[in-house]
């Protein structure tokens, strides 16, 4: 009985340790020897992309329950959207998901892992872009894989910037170019996945050249090079006065653009898509226009605007500051003030006498010569007085000369001075005062006080202008020249033959026509009148003589080269933005000659 016991015993023992054997064999059984498991036959579509429903079929799905098992792509649980039934399973593909196996997990069960049961995750993917390059408001071509159907699901970015998507289907998009971009890859984002693509190249604008690079007001000029505007409106032409030109005609390869007035000389700056390019250096080559400042062309004695207003033998003139306008109406015996807008009025003088007086009280007999002293008060020669008088305001007072009313050519202190017909007048250095003494024949200078002769027998010097060098600039319209007189009393002929006539050349090789008003701008240029030859006509600081305005024909026109015409210029002077005031014997009228 006792060997029976032990018998039994060894027996259990044996019975317990098979069983464990049998637990771990079953822990270990390859899915596949497992008939209770899951087990995946087919998926279908087994590709997509997050959001997308597909379809797994198989066995042993009965006892699947949604709330406690599960099916993952590639790691990542799907949700189910259908009620399991033993051979199907619908599930929605997680968003980013990934390639992968499909597994279902039921209870502690898993489906077996193989070449059937992979998904492949349908990524976005771009295979080209077609044109790589390209401008605002151009449409591209993007070509590649799994793009959404619906544009706006598809976020399309070039270099970084945000582009409109107008058509997609699942394998090409197409898409707007936004503004000014930097050159910079492509890139497709869905659902928070981006691929990234070729780099898309900004066709920025390049000049190559202008043509002319020289033009003046009104005339067209051709900018070439690659990438402008298509379109007028695309195009932006700045000049270096700030000012645009009008574009006229447009292509990727050139812009025709209308130089506006007074466009200065400089690079341009063309503007497209926001992108700044400069030119090669422009000139601006300015057109002198002739215009009527005041005067109607008739003599007479009128103190209204413009062209209404009347003189009688206007000689000289100076501008002030302000550009105020002082005229010399020497057979009115007045001086005449015009404002910027062509206000005329009677600056001071009246009836013609000899009297130092203000405003109207103030008398002149035959005043010729004005300039401006060093404090804004106008000297005057006061021809038919002898005399030389300062105009301070509108009050007038004699600094030169005896008040008798008799001439003569004494030198010596002012007061006891005499002259006779005093003429054109200027200011130069420290206050000096240079007189052309016109029926004497002589150059005579007012300094501290007294009076001196500088030089004789020149002639009639109708006009006087000091240099940048302190040295006197006059002209002779008998002799035909130009003359240069140091403050020494060395005269040396700065311009013109002698023999009258007209031809632009360098110093005494030009010829002049009676030259009457002189003055000088801050460059250093001469500016002269010819009387006879109405014309104003410069001459360069190396002596370089050419036409400046009037056609050489005698007339009261407006208008450019070739239009304005002159009659009888006389005085003239510069103000500080480079226009040029002249007074006409002829016309009676003071002209302004701009700079467009």
């Amino acid at each position: 009985m006792k060997t029976s016991t032990n018998l039994k015993g060894i027996v259990k023992l044996f019975l317990a340790f098979a069983f464990l054997l049998l637990l771990q064999a079953c822990e270990e059984i390859d899915p596949d020897d497992c008939p209770a498991c899951p087990k995946i036959t087919s998926i279908s579509p087994n590709h997509g992309r997050g959001g997308e429903i597909i379809n797994i079929s198989g066995i042993n799905f009965e006892d699947f329950i949604p709330s406690v098992d599960k099916v993952t792509i590639n790691g990542k649980e799907a949700a189910v959207i259908n009620t399991p039934t033993a051979t199907n399973i619908e599930v929605q593909v997680p968003e980013n998901a990934g390639s992968g196996p499909v597994m279902i997990t039921i209870g502690e069960l898993n489906s077996e892992v193989n070449e059937r049961t992979n998904f492949e995750y349908d990524y976005v993917k771009i295979d080209e872009i077609v044109p790589n390059h390209g401008r605002k408001g151009d449409v591209i071509t993007i070509n590649g894989s799994f793009f959404s159907t619906v544009p706006t699901e598809n976020i399309v970015r070039i270099s970084g910037v945000v582009a409109e998507v107008i058509a997609a289907a699942e394998s090409q998009l197409q898409v707007i170019v936004p503004s000014k971009l930097d050159n910079g890859p492509v890139t497709v984002t869905i659902n928070d996945f981006t691929t990234e693509g070729p780099i898309f190249s900004y066709d920025l604008v390049t000049i190559e050249a202008i043509e002319p690079s020289t033009a003046r007001r009104g005339e067209v000029i051709k900018i070439s090079g690659r990438f402008f505007g298509k379109t007028i409106e695309e195009n932006v032409v700045t000049f270096p006065n700030g000012e645009p030109g009008e574009i006229i005609n447009a292509t990727e390869e050139f812009l025709e653009v209308q130089v506006p007035i007074a466009a200065e000389s400089g690079p341009l700056s063309v503007i497209v898509d926001d992108h700044v390019v400069t030119t090669p250096e422009f000139t601006y080559e300015y057109t002198v226009i002739i215009t009527t400042l005041a005067g109607s062309g008739e003599q007479g004695l009128a103190d209204l605007k413009g062209k209404e207003a009347q003189f009688y033998t206007p000689t000289d003139v100076v501008v002030d500051q302000q550009n105020n306008v002082f005229v010399t109406d020497r057979s009115n015996a007045r001086i005449r003030k015009i404002t910027p807008d062509g206000q005329v009025s009677t600056w001071a003088g009246s009836n013609s006498g000899n009297y130092d007086g203000t405003g109207s009280e103030a008398q002149f007999m035959l005043p010729y010569g004005i300039a401006i002293a060093e404090g804004g008060s106008f000297i005057i020669g006061d021809a038919g007085n002898h005399l030389i008088r300062r105009l301070a305001g509108q009050t007038a007072s004699t600094i030169a000369g005896v008040k008798d009313g008799f001439y003569g050519a004494i030198d010596g202190p002012v007061a006891e001075a005499r002259f006779r017909f005093c003429g054109g007048v200027a200011v130069g250095p420290e206050g000096i005062i240079a007189v052309g003494d016109l029926f004497n024949g002589r150059i005579r200078l007012i300094k501290d006080g007294v009076v001196s002769t500088l030089l004789t027998d020149i002639g009639w010097a109708d006009d006087l202008a000091f240099s940048p060098d302190g040295d006197i600039y006059f002209p002779s319209k008998d002799n035909h020249v130009i003359y240069k007189l140091t403050t020494e009393g060395v005269l040396t002929t700065f311009a013109g033959s002698g023999t009258p006539g007209h031809l632009n050349g360098v110093g005494t090789q030009a010829q002049l026509l009676n030259p009457l008003g002189i003055v000088f701008d801050k460059d250093g240029n001469i500016f002269f009148t010819e009387k006879e030859g109405h014309r104003v006509r410069k001459i360069t600081p190396d002596g370089t003589v050419s036409d400046y305005a009037g056609t050489g024909e005698p007339g009261f026109t407006d208008g450019g080269p070739g239009e304005g015409r002159l009659n009888k210029p006389a005085g003239l002077a510069i103000d500080k933005d480079g226009n040029i005031y002249v007074v006409e014997t002829g016309n009676n009228a003071v002209r302004k000659i701009i700079l467009e």
